[in-house]
């Protein structure tokens, strides 16, 4: 799953190598929620976990946390690109929202 994902995102987030469990870490660039991430995603029928339901600390507001207990195969490959194309559709639309207000604001 890590690599499936890193192929497709790039450097685009962090993405940690999974110790311990079934889950894999994505972190957003500074400045993007985890939450907000969860409300986009969930309109394309995908679901991750925003950091704040593990850890009530803000500087991890940018976190996701994302369980591959299922087994792997074609159909959660395909997740998987999906989710990756989708984070970043929100990563790009949200930076252009970003870039508009700071023009906005000049």
């Amino acid at each position: 799953m890590l690599y499936a994902l890193k192929a497709q995102v790039g450097d685009l987030v962090i993405l940690n190598d999974p110790v311990g469990g079934p889950c894999l870490w994505i972190g957003l660039p500074d400045g993007y929620s985890s939450k907000d991430l969860w409300h986009y995603l969930i309109r394309y029928n995908l679901a991750i976990a925003p950091g704040c339901m593990f850890i009530n600390a803000i500087e991890f507001d940018n976190y996701s946390r994302v369980t591959y207990g299922l087994s792997w195969d074609d159909k959660m490959k395909a997740g998987i690109v999906d989710l990756a194309l989708h984070i970043k559709a929100f990563l790009s639309v949200n930076l252009a929202v970003d870039k508009k207000f700071l023009n906005d604001i000049e």
